[in-house]
């Protein structure tokens, strides 16, 4: 009887999706709205083809655009600040090369990183890869290995691979882009969308309102991965026309609570990214740390924008925030101050997970519950003979002018900080609300709190040996 052998299916074997984790406040998904900003500003809201482009994310790739449904160009993003070669790139090179292969309709495979490759000879890059062992995806990898050298279909798959701003590129696209200067690029082309393709007010197109454009941007993204989730769909896909309906909407100029929290997270992950390189973590290996951070932003997608803000007020519980139609968002990045989330609430997520990782309401979150008392971490960095009475009386009129703030700090008694270790006792006079607060009663009268400094909190909250 013949035998029958059963060919493998090469493109299911390389996809994989970590979609459920992938958020737009990345540097990776950063780098894709920006990509897929750059072809829509190329092709113009005009051009009918618009609307058979698609962006996929975290499944044939970290991402890719797709025409008709067919892969168009696929994309890897590589942040790494150190890896100036093309030898740290070997993996990566070598997927974008197979992936070519497997799947013939791509014009593109475009290697995206944050500082540029130094010039190489590609015949030695050539020899690196057919005596490379791969480590990993040992299959897939092997696989591509076959069909690029014993096949010989090396020199037509590396005529579609696009680094370091290569000019014969399908996309117009810088492909070399700063961790830092993410964000601008973001917003310019934002910015030349809405100023060549719809007739706007010049007054609308103030860096502020394209601030907020930017971050409704992000926001309306992360709902539509949200809702693909939430319907289970098995390849996340966000059309442009999807996008296009969120740019031509009037409503992306606003300052709504959404608003506010999209950029709060923005900043958030921005600095977790600087913390990881400043530490010499890297998230990609460290499993351990990459579970904990991955744990603590699954708690934090699952807020309201309203709750999400309020927990940021939470952990900067000193910081006024006037409530006004006119406040400007400099007065709410306040509450995410970059060298105190780096300095306490990132080391403290890491130090303190173990005691973290129960909290599934917002009154839980980032407290630390031992022997019925309320600890709660916080990024203040005050310090100084009179930092104690400053930062405490600061907390008190925040208690005095916000019932929902004092609500959820009611129960917390003591506050982890950088460097305070002392008691203050002040007054709950008058409870300010925007509704008929029924319960002001309750939290009116003399209130003691403790200030505990970090180096006590690691004694105090050790894991047990």
């Amino acid at each position: 009887m013949e035998r029958t052998e059963i060919e493998t299916n090469w493109t299911a074997v390389a996809c994989g999706s970590a979609a459920s984790s992938w958020n737009g406040y990345t540097y990776q998904g950063k780098v894709a709205v920006y990509t897929m900003l750059c072809l829509m500003n190329e092709l113009g809201v005009g051009n009918e083809e618009i609307n058979h482009y698609s962006l996929e994310i975290e499944w044939f790739e970290d991402f890719c655009i797709k025409y008709k449904d067919e892969y168009f160009t696929i994309h890897q993003v590589k942040s790494y600040q150190d890896k100036e070669t093309i030898g740290g790139y070997k993996a990566t090179v070598l997927e974008l090369l197979g992936k070519t292969i497997i799947q013939p309709a791509v014009r593109e495979a475009s290697l995206h990183t944050a500082i540029y490759i130094k010039d190489f000879k590609v015949e030695d890059l050539k020899s690196d890869l057919m005596a490379y062992v791969p480590d990993k995806k040992k299959d897939l990898f092997n696989h591509f290995k076959k069909l690029l050298f014993e096949e010989d279909k090396f020199d037509s798959a590396w005529s579609k691979i696009n680094i370091n701003n290569k000019d014969n590129g399908e996309l117009s696209v810088n492909r070399v882009v700063q961790v830092d200067e993410i964000n601008i690029k973001i917003k310019e082309q934002i910015k030349m969308f809405l100023q060549n393709v719809i007739p706007r007010n010049t007054s609308s197109m103030s860096s502020e309102n394209i601030d907020y454009a930017y971050s409704n941007l992000l926001h309306a993204v992360n709902n539509l991965i949200s809702n693909i989730h939430l319907k289970k769909q098995s390849v996340p896909n966000i059309t442009f026309t999807e996008v296009l309906e969120i740019l031509q909407n009037d409503s992306v100029f606003d300052l709504t609570t959404e608003t506010v929290a999209s950029l709060l997270i923005d900043d958030l992950t921005t600095y977790f990214e600087e913390y990881c390189e400043e530490q010499g973590i890297d998230i990609e290996l460290d499993e351990e740390k990459a579970k904990i951070w991955t744990h603590h932003m699954e708690i934090l997608k699952l807020l309201s924008p309203e709750d999400f803000v309020l927990i940021c007020r939470k952990i900067a519980p000193n910081i006024h925030v006037k409530k006004s139609n006119s406040i400007s968002i400099a007065e709410y990045k306040r509450l995410i101050d970059q060298h105190g989330v780096k300095q306490m609430l990132f080391e403290c997520l890491f130090t303190f997970h173990h005691l973290l990782e129960a909290a599934k309401f917002k009154n839980d979150i980032l407290l630390i519950k031992k022997s019925k008392v309320s600890n709660l971490i916080t990024i203040i960095l005050n310090n100084g003979r009179y930092a104690c009475s400053k930062v405490g009386k600061d907390i008190f009129n925040n208690f005095n002018k916000d019932a929902a703030l004092l609500e959820l700090l009611f129960e917390v008694e003591t506050y982890i900080n950088k460097s305070i270790n002392e008691e203050y006792r002040g007054s709950i006079t008058e409870v300010e609300s925007d509704t008929d607060y029924r319960d002001k009663e309750k939290f009116t009268g003399t209130k003691k709190i403790r200030f505990m400094d970090l180096n006590t909190a690691m004694e105090e909250f050790k894991p047990n040996e």
